[in-house]
């Protein structure tokens, strides 16, 4: 085994390397059980990273990437080093795309001139009312890494970080 489980590894990638890893992965996430359709099954595997497993499960990335890499051999139960490979990045910018959008103004050239000066390690944060499925993509094509999920007073909260 050449490379280590982290957030960004797809479910996919990880059952081909661990497949006796399913019964931890399904106590992790019950929610899987419930892609009883294999095409949908196997969509969702194919795509779906354990950074958005985690979000899904209502956990932090650190602790799902942490319990499997402990169920899977490759790391020390207290191992730091570990739990500091999988930080979220920092954010130093946030856009609310909702006010600018009332304004008559589109967030995407404030969102890509922002992420042109992102660092390692750093974030620009857009807060929206809506999934916005075309910035999304354009950013991943330009390069970026991107996390959407939920925000807790509704909408969403996506980050754009360096990949």
């Amino acid at each position: 085994m050449t490379w280590t489980i982290s957030p960004e590894t797809t479910l996919e990638a990880l059952l081909e390397a661990f497949p006796d890893l399913e019964n931890e992965i399904q106590e992790l996430m019950p929610a899987l059980a419930q892609f009883k359709n294999p095409v949908l099954r196997k969509t969702f595997l194919s795509t779906a990273t354990l950074e958005q497993v985690a979000r899904i499960a209502g956990r932090s990335a650190a602790e799902i990437v942490l319990k499997l890499r402990e169920a899977a051999g490759q790391a020390d139960p207290g191992d730091s080093g570990a739990q500091a490979s999988v930080s979220e990045p920092e954010v130093v910018e946030r856009i609310d795309a909702d006010a600018m959008l009332a304004a008559g103004v589109h967030p995407v050239g404030r969102v890509r001139q922002a992420c042109s000066h992102l660092a390692p390690g750093e974030a620009v944060e857009m807060s929206v009312g809506f999934r916005p499925a075309p910035l999304i993509d354009l950013m991943q094509r330009e390069g970026f890494k991107v996390t959407c999920e939920t925000a807790p007073a509704g909408g969403y909260r996506i980050r754009f970080s360096r990949a």
